[in-house]
């Protein structure tokens, strides 16, 4: 039974942490610079572009569940144990690329100059998965997944670079970390001592931390939007265009079509929609070269002996 709610529970974990909602070469020498307001630790990722009242709304919740959640610490030895049970399901779901496939060897090397520019240093994997639909995901343990379809479906490395930035900045924003409190939270609200008497319903924690999963589907997009800002920066710290990168959201939206969502469908999706990525992102790119170019305006005028 335990293993069977694992199971789901890890089914649940790879949907959210994947970079769609439905199914559906490096920075050249002359790039412009970039000054980002957020290096990988990304504070609220509200003030980084024009948002919709709904989705600020949701970013606002989620940091109140994000307080509640750190009263409830996990263990390091409680995180590798979940990690191993995780790599084990993930072996028995998807065929691996062999790591020494020249796909598994590129995206390794990508893996590898972004690792410098981390703010919470650690070991990473990647590996590379055969999938033919476009996804990638971060589980516990450090590990990123690429599928073979995300793969093929990237133009050019700054595309990737932008996905494997994603996939870092969910680590870095310790959103891994949060699916895990949701099952230890669970588990500490169902152990309790009655007058003499010691409850403990622990055994259902996992049940219950699927049903918080589902019902807070919303509020991962904060967790996305997050990710999607320390993926530039990491981007752009390892050589990569952060503006090209950019684009592979806009193939994210080909895939998805061109309704938009309604309101019960977007309050439904753990991902914000790709055209609001892309937008965000955009955004947020540009803020950063303006930001660069009043730098370097000041320090024009400082050497003429002028200053602001």
């Amino acid at each position: 039974m335990r293993q069977h709610l694992f199971r789901l529970l890890a089914l649940f974990l790879l949907l959210l942490l994947s970079t769609r909602c439905r199914d559906a070469a490096g920075a050249p020498s002359d790039a412009p610079a970039y000054r980002f307001p957020y290096r990988t630790v990304v504070s609220d990722a509200s003030t980084a572009c024009e948002l919709d009242a709904i989705t600020r709304k949701l970013i606002t919740t989620h940091r109140t569940e994000e307080r509640e959640l750190a009263k409830h610490a996990i263990s390091r030895s409680e995180q590798e144990a979940f990690a191993g049970e995780m790599f084990s399901y993930i072996q028995g779901q998807f065929r691996f690329v062999a790591t020494e496939d020249e796909r598994s060897l590129h995206l390794q090397s990508m893996l590898d100059r972004m690792l410098p520019h981390l703010q919470h240093p650690k070991a990473y994997e990647v590996y590379l998965v055969h999938y033919p639909r476009p996804n990638a995901f971060t589980t516990a343990g450090n590990k990123i997944y690429f599928t073979t379809g995300l793969y093929e479906m990237a133009e050019n490395e700054d595309e990737l670079a932008m996905i494997m930035g994603h996939e870092l900045g969910h680590q870095e924003n310790f959103h891994v970390l949060e699916h895990l409190q949701k099952i230890k939270k669970w588990e500490d609200k169902l152990s309790f001592r009655f007058f003499d008497l010691e409850i403990d319903w622990s055994e259902n924690a996992e049940v219950l931390a699927i049903l918080d999963e589902v019902l807070s589907i919303p509020f991962n997009q904060a967790d996305e939007l997050e990710a999607d800002l320390a993926g530039c920066y990491l981007a752009y710290m390892a050589g990569f265009d952060p503006e090209r990168g950019k684009d592979v959201f806009e193939k994210f939206r080909q895939m998805e079509g061109s309704q938009p969502r309604g309101l019960l469908e977007n309050l439904a999706c753990s991902h914000p929609e790709s055209v609001v990525r892309f937008r965000c992102l955009r955004e947020y790119i540009q803020k950063a070269k303006d930001r660069a170019e009043r730098v370097e305006l000041r320090k024009g005028r400082s050497s003429n002996g002028r200053s602001f």
